[in-house]
């Protein structure tokens, strides 16, 4: 820590190298381990969105259930979001939710306007999402997804009765990634504004800073170091 003084005191003795510790700093400034060569869904999946690992099976099990609003088209249809056979089982949610991003791009009011196909009242097309997946797939999976990041014990609620508590899981792995990211980001900016600055050389600076400008260096890379550690 840097212990502050009164300005009225002689350079030399506002600052010692025992008031800088440097031992004892070690930031942990997080590697980033985003492949810029790879696919954005990838990308978003890996290091933006929290897992969705195991989240196909909890829809699954959701939809399964009586009470949820969709049970009978999901039993009539089939519909299965864990895909036990596929290298990724939870696949087919990572493509609702890549398809509820691509949707909020679009013009469309509503589910069904993204659903059709051909040309549109203007000079456009349709989105035509049926390519991607069935929109009773797509209902059935808008109606479950939020329920698979809370407990059970907030299933089949009320909407009157619907707490905030369902949402916390998500929001907070949602910042754990963000803050990982951002670190890295907030590091380098950091490193880049900060390392600029330079005592005067002229000797009435000096006098009102510090003694060397060595001990300014020193100085500077700890207030850097605080920094960093602060975020």
């Amino acid at each position: 820590k840097i212990k502050i003084h009164p300005p009225n005191l002689p350079a030399q003795s506002i600052l010692t190298l025992d008031d800088v510790d440097l031992t004892t700093f070690g930031p942990e400034v997080p590697d980033s381990d985003v492949d810029l060569s790879d696919s954005f869904a990838n990308n978003f999946f890996n290091h933006v969105m929290p897992s969705l690992k195991g989240h196909g099976k909890i829809i699954d099990q959701y939809l399964a259930d009586n009470r949820s609003t969709y049970h009978n088209t999901a039993k009539s249809r089939k519909f299965k979001f864990e895909d036990v056979l596929h290298d990724d089982p939870d696949h087919i949610v990572k493509q609702c939710y890549l398809i509820l991003i691509a949707g909020s791009t679009e013009l469309e009011n509503g589910i069904e306007n993204l659903w059709k196909r051909g040309k549109s009242g203007g000079r456009r097309l349709y989105p035509d999402f049926g390519k991607y997946m069935k929109i009773e797939m797509f209902k059935c999976f808008v109606s479950a997804a939020p329920y698979a990041w809370a407990v059970k014990k907030y299933w089949f609620h009320e909407d009157r009765d619907e707490m905030w508590d369902i949402f916390i899981p998500v929001l907070k792995d949602f910042n754990d990634k963000r803050r990982k990211l951002l670190k890295s980001c907030l590091c380098l900016m950091l490193d880049e504004s900060m390392s600029g600055w330079c005592p005067k050389t002229d000797r009435l600076a000096l006098e009102k800073c510090w003694p060397t400008k060595n001990r300014w260096f020193r100085l500077l890379v700890t207030v850097i170091g605080m920094s960093v550690v602060d975020l």
